[in-house]
């Protein structure tokens, strides 16, 4: 069983801010982007989301945390039972036997007469037996079981690749095992896509993503650079056993549940500033990230709900960010990451909230230094980019704008 607390660097007695800071944290460092989209450090970025996502939600922590325990518990039993056993073999060799030969008593010179033989091995292999049965016993009633999801896909393998894909049983569409993909009206089967030498690292995943009984098909690969750039390709199961292309996104795309969270670190991380730089002090909140996220249900995107926890948290920080002062640009026109930061926070702020007019008072009310009217017209540019990008795709059937 994998400890969250362990992946997120925490006590199990971590407060909510605590363990919110350091998701924050793990994900700026092992972000696939910053690391030139290595395998090490996505599948760490992907744990570490996994921990996040269980430990965010008080529901679900509550119950993982009443899992670990139980495995815990098991894991104890195991430790009692194997000190035991060392204790009994000790014991042996203490009386001057083996751990695989049978203890023999040695002859007393002048013991008085006992009504029963001095059998220590007999007694120990009974003992042993029974604190054994007890272990097996607690460990079936009392270790951590997880509600697996039932599987409607059946294994099979690609030819010539190790790749895997599923193919569904009676109840639902048979999936070929190189299934014909449409992407930007051009047609290419599966096994083409993942062996194309320009899609470094390819990568692809068959699930339900909106728990509607037809698959989706989401596939990644890496463009190559130092700094960019993550492409996901989400597809749908369409006529013909083919998959149609729904919704496409570049800089870093995840998926938890039916919430697709769009990263766009990738476009402001040279804003004004090395691509790794940020203000060296800690922001009073933490859980403010470079991510939009959308909800795909039913084959259609649709923006997430408002949260007003992230609202709370953007206004606290660039009210922070605002009494510290923004340094002003050097002769190459950087400056210590601050207009990086106040930039990440109001866009995600007017992709959490959808209204432009909240957005430029927001704006306006923290941001008063003598360049703001070049930081909202970057800023309106990123926004107008951000929308285009999203409600362009197929998915949305009509463009629309936040």
């Amino acid at each position: 069983m994998r400890d969250f607390y362990y992946i997120l660097g925490v006590d199990e007695n971590a407060s909510p801010d605590q363990i919110k800071s350091a998701f924050r944290k793990l994900s700026m460092k092992f972000h696939p982007d910053k690391n030139n989209g290595e395998k090490f450090y996505e599948d760490q970025f992907k744990a570490i989301l996994e921990a996040w996502d269980t430990l965010s939600d008080p529901a679900k922590k509550a119950r993982y945390d009443e899992q670990l325990k139980r495995y815990k518990a098991a894991a104890a039993n195991i430790a009692y039972k194997d000190a035991l056993i060392r204790k009994y073999e000790e014991e042996l060799k203490r009386r001057g036997g083996a751990a695989h030969a049978p203890y023999q008593p040695p002859v007393q010179p002048s013991a008085q007469p006992t009504s029963q033989p001095y059998n220590i091995p007999r007694q120990m292999v009974i003992i042993t037996g029974a604190i054994m049965l007890l272990f097996f016993v607690s460990l079936y009633l009392f270790a951590p079981r997880e509600k697996r999801p039932i599987v409607r896909y059946q294994e099979v393998k690609l030819p010539d690749t190790t790749r895997r894909l599923f193919v569904t049983n009676n109840e639902a569409p048979v999936l070929p095992a190189d299934p014909s993909l449409v992407l930007d009206g051009q047609t290419s089967t599966l096994k083409q896509f993942l062996n194309n030498e320009a899609h470094l690292r390819s990568n692809y995943s068959v699930t339900d993503i909106d728990n509607d009984g037809m698959p989706e098909l989401l596939l990644s690969y890496h463009t190559g650079g130092a700094h960019c750039c993550n492409v996901d390709h989400l597809f749908v199961f369409g006529e013909g056993g083919r998959f149609d292309l729904v919704f496409s996104y570049t800089g870093g795309l995840y998926a938890s549940g039916n919430k697709l969270s769009l990263y766009y670190y990738q476009d402001i991380g040279y804003y004004h500033s090395c691509y790794n730089c940020t203000i060296t002090e800690k922001l009073p909140r933490q859980d403010v990230n470079a991510e939009i996220n959308i909800i795909f249900d039913k084959g259609k995107l649709t923006p997430a709900p408002t949260n007003a926890q992230l609202n709370e948290s953007i206004v606290i920080n660039l009210a922070y960010l605002s009494s510290r002062g923004i340094p002003a640009l050097d002769e190459e026109g950087w400056d210590d990451g601050s207009r990086k930061e106040i930039m990440l926070h109001m866009i995600a702020y007017h992709f959490n909230n959808r209204d432009i007019t909240a957005t430029k008072a927001l704006f306006d009310q923290y941001y008063s230094w003598n360049d703001r009217a070049d930081r909202w017209k970057d800023l309106v540019e990123l926004i107008r980019k951000y929308e285009e990008i999203i409600f362009s795709n197929a998915a949305y059937r009509e463009k629309r704008t936040f």
